[in-house]
């Protein structure tokens, strides 16, 4: 039987001014509820919407959770998530969280900050004509009628009080139903492990790919651009590359309990990786962001056959000799899927699924991995019986002169070390092997070890 559960909530009506002081100052936007973290809006929008709030054209609703009040409630339901959630929001001084206005409070803050002005022309405030030009079109600077027109404008507030974190998710989803947000913006909004995850990297890397400058436009930047993009790459990585990227897989993926979902994790640990290894400051060299993830797909492949980046520089230039290769051969490609042949070039252009297959096939049949990369054995540890092997051979003595507790060989406390370590391509093998303290080995890090 489905659950249907009425939220309370309160209205409050403020000044601007006295909004700015008893609201803005303790409120903070979740990115679940909020389009991007960076402004959607363009500069022309938010002088219109000072403009509309300075004449009273500006009529809808902020709409915010009261911190403490769901916090209070979630511990009458004995909700542990919903408590955790909302007492870290506390604990941080949040009195309010942003679920839907966050561009518009955002606004009010940077027009009082001095840091936008407001449209040029004849104002008809309180009676009186003010003209506002480049002397006067700060907030510190514009003439005392209209300061304080804006000053002691509206706002309306809607405080809900007893709402779950589901609950506020599905809140911005249902305010913004007649909205024009795009799929990525609306799929941020749930609080599945997968769109946790997608929000994270994009918050943790977007500024990498913003800095770039060309693989997204700042609409695309503005509009979750980003998040799309990697979690286009969470899908094929979790699925398949020969699975559609289409709208529909995209949102089952991002639902509770989807298929994709226990992979999610690990696809968070492959991509911080795949940042750290591969996406230097050199890779900004590569022209299009669809090459970027044609590089992550390559990634996972060598990450699975268990090949290690020799030198990131050369494997980056090797990686783009091939892209190049394809882009300017001249030919065009035909596939059962494509109504006419397309050129490399036009399949770069595009995430449909045959898109993707065949350009990590053609890729790959020029990219010469093998020559940039180490090949790293499939054991990492050596076996209780390797290392009984080892200490036998060294007469249980490690290579830095220390006798070994036979007793403990076998506990945490001895490790079985290699001596061409094995993010060096070191084989786990009784020959490349020694027994050292835990202490030696990890301070022994990927030096070679003397024996």
């Amino acid at each position: 039987m489905n659950y249907y559960r009425q939220m309370t909530y309160r209205d409050e009506v403020y000044t601007s001014k006295a909004y700015r002081e008893i609201i803005g100052k303790f409120q903070k936007a979740d990115l679940a509820f909020q389009a991007n973290k960076y402004s959607r809006w363009e500069q022309y929008q938010k002088i219109g919407y000072i403009v509309s709030v300075l004449l009273g054209k500006a009529p809808s609703k902020f709409i915010f959770a009261d911190v403490e009040a769901c916090l209070a409630a979630a511990k009458e339901r004995g909700d542990k998530d919903d408590i955790k959630y909302f007492q870290e929001k506390f604990d941080q001084g949040i009195k309010y969280l942003n679920v839907d206005s966050n561009n518009r409070n955002n606004v009010i803050l940077e027009f009082v900050d001095g840091t936008l002005q407001i449209s040029h022309g004849k104002y008809d405030i309180e009676g009186a004509t003010v003209v506002v030009d480049e002397d006067n079109d700060t907030y510190d600077t514009l003439d005392p009628v209209i300061q304080e027109a804006f000053d002691s404008s509206l706002i309306t507030i809607s405080i809900y009080t007893d709402a779950t974190r589901e609950e506020l998710s599905e809140l911005f989803r249902n305010v913004n139903d007649g909205k024009p947000l795009n799929n990525p913006e609306y799929l941020n909004s749930y609080t599945t492990a997968v769109a946790v995850t997608v929000r994270d990297l994009a918050d943790k890397y977007g500024d990498y790919f913003v800095q770039q400058g060309k693989w997204f436009s700042n609409a695309a930047i503005n509009r979750r651009g980003i998040d799309q993009f990697i979690a286009n790459m969470a899908y094929v990585f979790c699925y398949d590359i020969k699975k559609s990227i289409s709208k529909t897989n995209m949102e089952n993926f991002y639902r509770d309990g989807s298929d994709g979902e226990s992979q999610i994790n690990k696809f968070r640990i492959t991509f911080n990786a795949f940042m750290k290894d591969v996406m230097t400051e050199d890779a900004y060299a590569i022209a299009n962001r669809n090459s970027v993830f044609d590089l992550f797909i390559i990634y996972c492949s060598m990450k699975d056959q268990k090949l290690k980046i020799n030198d990131n520089r050369e494997f980056l230039k090797k990686y783009m000799d091939a892209v190049v290769t394809l882009l300017t051969n001249g030919q065009r490609y035909t596939h059962e899927d494509f109504k006419d042949p397309k050129s490399f070039e036009t399949m770069v252009g595009g995430t449909q699924r045959t898109n993707n297959v065949l350009r990590n096939q053609l890729i790959m049949e020029i990219f010469d991995v093998d020559s940039v990369t180490i090949k790293l054995d499939k054991k990492r540890a050596f076996s209780t019986t390797d290392k009984m092997i080892l200490a036998v051979k060294s007469d249980f003595t490690t290579p830095e002169g220390k006798d070994i507790e036979m007793s403990k060989l076998h506990t945490k406390e001895y490790h079985g070390g290699h001596i061409v370590p094995y993010a060096d391509g070191g084989d786990l093998t009784i020959e490349n092997g020694a027994i050292q303290t835990a202490e030696d080995n990890l301070k022994l890090g990927k030096k070679l070890l003397k024996v």
